[in-house]
Formats: C-alpha cells, structure tokens, sequence
C-alpha cells in the first residue's frame, strides 16, 4: 500500500526567515505551526492506517478469534479515521491565519477565540461571525488569486463529507460498527397501534404500524476493505492539496530566495496584501 506523506517541518527548519518569526506577523507565524500540526497528523494518520491493514493473528486463552482481530483492526481504523479527518480541519486554519482572516491576534484569549471561530461555511442555522467560504467568495471577485484558492478548497470539502461522518460518529459514539463487530440486535416488535371501546364496551384496537427495535437501532457498518480504500484516497488529496497550499502561499519560493516580502508582494499580492491590512 502507497501512502503519501509531506515534510514541513524539515522544510521550514532549514528556512533562517520562518525561525525568526515571518517577519513579526503572528498569523502567518501560526500558519507555519499549522503546517507542521498537519505534518504530525498525516504522520499519524498514516501509520494508524497501516496497522489497520495487517494481518493480525490475536489469541484469547491461546484460541484465535476472529472477533479480536477485528477489534484490532477497527481500533486502528477509528483512529486513522479521527486523524485524517482532523487534516482537512489544519488545511482550513492553515487558509484562515496564512491570510489573516482571524485578524489581529495580541494574546492567547485571542488565539483562542480565533480558533473557535475558523470555520468553513455557514449553514442555514449557523450565522458565526466568520466564515472563510464567504470571505473567499467576496474576495474572489476582484482578486484572481483569492479565486483560485476558493476553487480549490469547494472540491477538497466535498471530498470531506463522508469521512466527517463516520468521524462524528466515532467521536459521539454515534451507532458506528465494523462489519465483524456488530452489536446483537433484538428482534422485539412494537405497534403503534392503540386501543379503544366500541359502543358495546369491547376493548378493540386500531391497525397501527409494526415497527421492529432491530430496525430502529440498526448501526452504520463500515467494512474493512472499503474503509481502507476511502482512507487511502483522503490520504493522496489531503497531501496534494497541503502541497499546494505551501507553494500558493509562496514558501516554496522562499526556499529558493530567502526573499519573504518580495515573494508576497511580487508573486503573491492576495496574501501580502491581507498581511498589510490593504483592500
């Protein structure tokens, strides 16, 4: 199995600009962080998906089960699922401090706060104070290059949706098994129907609805196979996309020039001009 991997910190510790601060400009300072929290993360992403995919030989009082080889293999599933999932939520707080849409930060409670506010869309029962999804589309009238940058990140969070589901569902507990671990489910019956007196006093009962408990507890299953195969294609975009993001931003240019204000004004306008407060 072929897994993609990046290597960020490797790059940004050989840059002298990135180490004394980006300049003094906190949000892009943070971006760097961010880049390096994916980096750890993919990492971790990656390995859990390997010890997934091994052919595990578990033993419960000397007898092989098949039970403990799935739980093993699911364990380390779950865990890739979390960790990739948690990779698309660092390419979006790479997007929101590379290009200062968190505005100013002057203290951790700010931090903080800018955390829990980076999101990427608002939905019809949302109405936050930021959202990068509308930030990039008003941007991306006048400025070509905020226009690429919402053009690539509309596909990535698609790609998101059903990772971020079974990822949820993890977290929350949320009625989510692997096909060799599924619960016993009773097959108790229940009726909506009710009963009533005709005219004579005769207890009498409507026809209702049978419903059986099995069918409304009934868990999501992921198989083994599937699952790996829909983790191995969030593994190559996840990579190609923060690939893309640090050479849009302009670092890869850095590695060659050491240059970091004239690579963002000359090559990068959107993004210097969001670390200069210009419109």
């Amino acid at each position: 199995m072929e897994l993609y991997d990046v290597m960020f910190k490797e790059k940004f510790a050989s840059m002298p600009y990135i180490k004394t601060g980006c300049g003094g400009s906190v949000s892009l300072t943070i971006s760097v962080v961010k880049f390096s929290d994916f980096d750890d993360m993919i990492k971790s992403a990656n390995l859990s998906l390997r010890y997934a995919c091994k052919d595990y030989n578990a033993t419960i009082n000397g007898v092989n089960t098949q039970n403990a080889i799935n739980a093993n293999r699911f364990f380390h599933l779950k865990h890739a699922i979390l960790d990739y999932s948690a990779c698309y939520d660092y390419c979006l707080l790479i997007v929101y401090f590379a290009f200062n849409f968190c505005g100013e930060i002057t203290s951790h409670k700010e931090y903080q706060t800018a955390l829990k506010e980076c999101r990427y869309k608002n939905t019809n029962n949302q109405n936050h104070n930021f959202a990068i999804y509308e930030a990039l589309t008003s941007l991306s009238k006048k400025d070509k290059h905020a226009l690429e940058l919402l053009n690539k990140l509309v596909p990535l969070f698609k790609e998101r949706d059903k990772l971020a589901k079974w990822a949820n569902a993890i977290k929350h507990r949320g009625n989510i098994y692997h096909e060799g671990l599924t619960p016993i489910l009773p097959d108790i019956a229940k009726t909506t129907s009710k009963f009533y007196y005709d005219k004579d006093g005769n207890i009498k009962f409507t026809e209702g609805e049978v419903t059986h408990i099995s069918d409304i507890i009934a868990p999501q299953i992921i198989s083994n196979d599937s699952a790996i195969t829909e983790l191995i294609r969030h593994n190559k975009t996840l990579c190609e996309f923060a690939n893309w993001l640090y050479d849009f931003i302009g670092f890869k240019d850095i590695e060659k020039t050491k240059d970091f204000i004239t690579i963002f004004k000359d090559i990068r306008p959107f993004v210097y001009a969001t670390h200069n407060n210009e419109k």
